[in-house]
């Protein structure tokens, strides 16, 4: 009996291990979602195969998908999930969750009586229940946020999966293995700024609120911004019809019109009628000043009072008439010219002889220098004398 017991147990765990085997390899080549949009580049790698994707197209359980920069893939499974992938992100789809391997990943869940989906990433994990979270994963410094808009989610770390961190809506937190040990920091509000920042990766994803982020008093307020009156500029305006007249009213609701709209004449015409030009005026200003002329003026006749056929009649001499000779002479100065002037002769007195004298006498070097200086300069002339 003993030994028929033993048979049993072995045969129960073979047959165990080949219903999840064979469970596995169902969930590796049944769908798990379909690409219902899609913005960019994305591709899909299986079993060492890799295709571009396109709208419509079934993925596989084990499959890999990957966003090129600046794309973004939104992925529908048939468990009421919607899973919305920025670029430069990686994930992997194991049939029974997901496993973010690289970049931010926006999830969305529908169904609220169903078990929480299941998402991983290297050091970390996040059990997301109805609503929508942001998951994100750095491989280079091994860092895992979660964002929680809506819904309550649980989140920890896979090395200590009973110490799990409840974040609500409007929270988030990280975990990092260099911060407490790889523990998730204690959730903190999320501000409006970091929450822009944040969906700004995802083109066209609207919330599951239509945009309207709850955040039941909770989360930081968001700036209010007053609304204004937008202006537009004048020219972006229909233009009318060639040939119409606008009439423009002088005072907002009030019933006056211009007076050239009751008038016979076009409203140029009109205009002109009633302006009238102004007299020239000049803007010289009298100064007041007197002013006074002194010497004899004489009466001058313009040349141009004689007519060009006098003109023309006039005789004119047929040669030149030769300048006549000037007798120049040498001219003298003045001095001379008259014998009575004379130079001054200035005299010098004894004081300026006795200074002038002993001026002569200081020398600028001492004996010795100047018996040198002479020596030095017969020395250059024989110098260049001889050579």
């Amino acid at each position: 009996m003993k030994k028929l017991f033993k048979n049993i147990n072995k045969t129960s765990l073979a047959i165990t291990l080949i219903v999840h085997f064979m469970a596995y390899y169902a969930h590796a080549d049944s769908s798990v979602g379909i690409v219902s949009k899609l913005e960019g580049n994305a591709f899909e790698t299986i079993n060492g195969k890799t295709r571009s994707l396109k709208v419509g197209d079934e993925l596989t359980g084990m499959s890999e998908v990957m966003t090129t920069s600046g794309a973004n893939i939104t992925i529908t499974d048939y468990f009421d999930h919607q899973f919305h992938l920025s670029g430069s992100s990686h994930v992997k789809m194991t049939g029974i969750g997901m496993e973010l391997r690289r970049g931010y990943l926006w999830v969305q869940s529908y169904g609220k009586s169903q078990s929480p989906y299941s998402i991983k990433t290297a050091n970390g994990f996040a059990n997301v229940g109805y609503g929508e979270t942001i998951m994100s994963f750095d491989p280079a410094s091994s860092k895992t946020q979660l964002l929680v808009m809506k819904g309550t989610h649980s989140f920890g770390n896979l090395m200590e999966p009973d110490m799990t961190l409840t974040v609500e809506d409007g929270h988030f937190s990280f975990l990092s293995n260099d911060v407490e040990n790889g523990i998730p920091r204690q959730s903190t509000p999320v501000g409006f700024s970091s929450f822009k920042k944040v969906t700004s990766l995802f083109q066209g994803v609207e919330s599951m609120d239509k945009g309207d982020w709850n955040t039941n008093n909770k989360t930081a307020a968001a700036p209010r911004v007053e609304t204004q009156v937008a202006r537009t500029i004048a020219s972006t305006k229909q233009a009318p019809v060639p040939g119409t007249v606008i009439y423009v009213k002088s005072v907002q609701g009030g019933s006056r019109v211009p007076a050239s709209a009751g008038s016979d004449v076009s409203a140029f015409d009109y205009y002109k009628s009633k302006v009238k030009k102004a007299p020239w005026k000049t803007n010289l200003k009298k100064s007041g000043v007197p002013v006074k002329v002194w010497g004899e003026t004489t009466q001058r006749t313009p040349a141009s009072t004689k007519s060009w056929k006098q003109i023309k009649r006039e005789e004119k001499p047929k040669f030149p008439t030769p300048p006549t000779k000037v007798e120049t002479s040498s001219r003298n100065p003045a001095s001379v010219s008259d014998i009575s002037i004379r130079p001054v002769e200035v005299k010098t007195d004894d004081f300026e002889k006795g200074l002038s004298n002993q001026y002569k006498k200081q020398m600028r070097h001492s004996t010795e220098v100047n018996s040198l200086i002479r020596d030095l300069q017969n020395y250059d002339q024989d110098f260049k004398t001889a050579y």
